[in-house]
């Protein structure tokens, strides 16, 4: 008998294996492939929600088995029910239990991430939500990740404050993305300079003068403000601002109400006042919008009423509308008195009604007038009967050094100068002869319409003795004893004083003539110190005389005062000195009278001077 053979064990891999017709295998081949697709890990694949529970959400996504995914998950899906559609992410193909696993929040990411590079490769602008602020910027939510926007590319302009933005969503672009570092850095400068650059553009291309733009507060200087007007930017000048009340710096400047009337940042609107697209130059006006609401009816001589909101010493400003003022000189404010200062008329908050003496609407010029309120004197007849040539008695009414106005009536006014009060004396001080209040008796020598002066003098109610007798006793040669009343500095190149340059020397009938240095005696320059002086050359329209003092010789200081002279110029002086007081004793002892009697009147005035002092 054949022994029996072993039987050999069965196993898996001894099994005999099943084959395929290849018309089999073409028909299992899409099945396989669908499932290959996908069971790949790293991708993204479309499920259909087949069953969903308190914690989790079933998905069949054409595998050989389903997925879920934690509701939470898809919060942000509204209405989820069986049969939508997600997108997720297949992380793993079989976990330890056999499971596959995949994520939606990592699908969402990746597809956030494609859209942000996407963006910016494409320069698109996205929409994030501020979240929070950290340091040197602000966080934003764009399509669920947390990007970076620095301080810096906030704004075009300087931004500190951060906590105006939270909450709010900003328009930003990507300026930089690193996918290995997670980092993504947006900016909304950048699009808020290319719309500055696109307005730029159409303001250059459409700018014009008087045009209105809008614009936001650059800067704050203390000679104006600069405007940006979207990629351009303008100066508002403190002479083209409407009135506001003058401070240091404008900054401190505030409204009525107290509140301040430029910040950085703020909103404005101006006009263009002038331009030159060549340089880049663009200067802006307020004014111009106030004076554009100013009505046409408002035309030279119209009246109008203001409120004072500034007093200066020769002008005030006179507000007739919000922005828009005038200047009312003090010239323009009476007829009938001389005014010192604009506060003895008007005084600030006052309101006043005054006439329009000339209005310039391009340079928005306003001047205003008081006195076209009141009539002219000068139109009057009463006027008419001042006549040149004429004595009349006049009050003054105002004084400066070299000379004053005095009132003939009110309104009508004449100026006296100190080279009409005297033909003998120098005045050279108005001060130190009349005093405000005074009546005095002058006479007419010219009519200034243009200026509504008259111009008098003093000295032309007396005989011009340089014409008559001065002209007989101050001949050429003829020596008289004269004092010195003042020495004269000279003046150098710089116009600082340095040294003598003459003196004023006093001969008689109180007759005062310059002697420069050169002409005098050194030895005897002294003020109060007498000497004698001879007539070089007598200027009788000038009422001049050019002198040279007698300067002493040994021959003099041997001889008496009573001996003969032994020069031939005093021989020729005494004869023709004896001459004429001969010839004109009648004449000189008249003036000689008459100026005694003025030295006593002068004497007087001055020791009423000084006892009233």
């Amino acid at each position: 008998m054949e022994p029996a053979k072993r039987q050999q064990p069965m196993h898996i891999f001894n099994a005999p294996q099943q084959t395929y017709t290849p018309a089999e295998i073409e028909e299992l081949m899409p099945f396989y492939n669908n499932v290959a697709l996908v069971l790949a890990a790293y991708q993204i694949v479309k499920g259909k929600v087949i069953s969903l529970n308190e914690k989790d959400v079933v998905l069949d996504i054409n595998g050989k088995g389903d997925a879920s995914i934690p509701l939470n998950e898809c919060k942000g899906i509204p209405d989820l029910k069986v049969g939508n559609h997600l997108e997720v992410y297949v992380v793993q193909q079989e976990d330890q239990k056999g499971d596959l696993v995949v994520s939606r929040k990592k699908a969402m990411l990746l597809k956030a991430w494609e859209k942000l590079t996407e963006a910016y490769t494409n320069k698109e602008t996205l929409e994030g939500k501020v979240k929070r602020k950290i340091k040197g910027g602000l966080v934003l939510d764009i399509l669920g990740i947390e990007v970076f926007l620095p301080g810096s590319l906030i704004s075009t302009t300087q931004t500190t404050d951060f906590d105006e933005f939270l909450g709010h969503t900003l328009e930003v672009k990507v300026a930089k993305i690193n996918k290995q570092k997670d980092n993504i850095v947006v900016s909304r400068k950048l699009i808020m300079e290319e719309a500055e650059e696109k307005q730029r553009k159409e303001i250059l291309k459409n700018i014009e003068r008087g045009q209105i733009l809008s614009g936001t507060i650059k800067n704050i200087t203390s000679f104006g403000v600069f405007v940006n007007l979207g990629g351009i930017t303008g100066l508002l000048h403190n002479s083209c601002m409407a009135w506001h009340k003058r401070v240091d710096h404008l900054k401190d400047a505030v409204d009525e109400e107290g509140k301040p009337i430029f910040e950085l940042n703020n909103p404005i609107e101006v006009a263009v006042k002038d331009f030159n697209l060549e340089k880049g130059y663009i200067s802006l006006s307020t004014r111009l919008l106030a004076w554009a609401k100013l009505p046409e009816d408002i035309v030279e001589g119209s009246k109008i009423k203001g409120v004072v909101k500034e007093i200066f010493d020769s002008y005030s400003v006179i507000e007739i509308m919000k922005g828009v003022a005038g200047t009312l000189h003090i010239a323009e404010m009476s007829y009938s008195k001389r005014i010192r200062h604009p506060e003895d008329v008007i005084h600030i908050g006052q309101e006043i009604e005054s006439v329009v003496s000339s209005i310039d609407r391009e340079n928005q010029d306003l001047r205003l007038s008081l006195k076209a309120l009141q009539q002219d004197p000068w139109e009057s007849d009463e006027v008419k009967q001042y006549k040149v040539g004429e004595r009349y008695k006049a009050k003054v009414c105002s004084i400066f050094k070299h000379g004053a106005y005095l009132e003939l009536m009110p309104g009508v006014e004449g100026v006296l100068s100190h080279k009409h009060m005297s033909w003998v004396k120098k005045i050279n001080n108005m001060y130190h002869v009349c005093r405000i209040g005074e009546e005095m008796e002058v006479m007419i020598l010219d009519v200034d319409h243009e200026h509504r002066l008259f111009q008098l003098g003093r000295r032309e109610l007396e005989e011009n003795p340089w014409l008559s007798a001065f002209k007989k006793i101050f001949t050429i040669g003829s020596v008289h004893e004269g004092i010195i009343l003042k020495l004269t500095p000279k003046e150098n190149q710089e116009g600082q004083e340095s040294a003598i340059g003459g003196a004023i020397i006093e001969l008689p009938y109180s007759l005062q003539i310059f002697v420069p240095i050169k002409n005098l005696d050194a030895k005897k320059l002294k003020e109060g110190a007498t000497g004698q002086f001879t007539v070089l050359k007598f200027f009788p329209d000038d009422q001049k005389l050019l002198l040279s003092q007698v300067k002493d010789t040994p021959e003099k200081k041997t001889t008496s005062n009573k001996s003969e002279p032994k020069s031939s110029r005093q021989r020729q002086y005494i004869a023709s000195q004896s001459a004429s007081t001969l010839g004109d004793i009648g004449v000189l002892k008249q003036l000689k009278e008459e100026l005694a009697k003025k030295d006593a009147e002068d004497r007087k005035k001055k020791r009423e001077k000084s006892i009233k002092k």
